[in-house]
C-alpha cells in the first residue's frame, strides 16, 4: 500500500521529469534504451595527475531515472548518452562502491552516479 508521503514523492518526482527531464540514452552494455531522466547536480573536481603532476577537471552527474525504465540495476560500466552527444559512464560516487543510490523509500527511482569520462 503506497503511503500519502510516498504518494506525494512520486507526483515530485513526476513533475521534475515533466519539467526538467532530457531524453538519454541508457547503454547496459548489451542493450541501448531511449528513456526520461532529470539530470541532477553536475560538479567538477579538479585532480593532480600521479604522471606529470597537471590538473585534470572530472565533471560528474547524478541522474534520476525510474526503475521501471531499465531492464536491471545499474551497474558500473553501463553509459548515459546526453541530448548533446556528451557521453557519462556510470561509476562510483566517491570512495564508495555504489554506483547508485535509492531516491525515494518505496524504490522507484534511482540516484545513478556517472563521469565524463566515456
Amino acid at each position: 500500500m503506497v503511503t500519502p508521503v510516498e504518494a506525494a514523492v512520486s507526483a515530485a518526482f513526476a513533475a521534475q521529469k515533466a519539467v526538467r527531464g532530457e531524453s538519454v540514452t541508457y547503454n547496459d552494455g548489451t542493450t541501448s534504451a531511449s528513456i526520461t531522466a532529470v539530470r541532477g547536480q553536475t560538479t567538477w573536481e579538479p585532480k593532480q595527475s600521479p604522471i606529470d603532476g597537471t590538473w585534470i577537471e572530472e565533471r560528474s552527474a547524478d541522474w534520476l531515472i525510474e526503475a521501471s525504465d531499465l531492464s536491471g540495476a545499474p551497474a558500473a560500466g553501463h553509459t548515459i548518452t546526453d541530448e548533446s552527444g556528451q557521453k557519462y559512464k556510470v561509476l562510483p560516487f566517491g570512495d564508495a562502491e555504489l554506483v547508485f543510490r535509492w531516491h525515494d523509500r518505496g524504490r522507484t527511482v534511482y540516484r545513478v552516479f556517472s563521469k565524463d569520462r566515456a
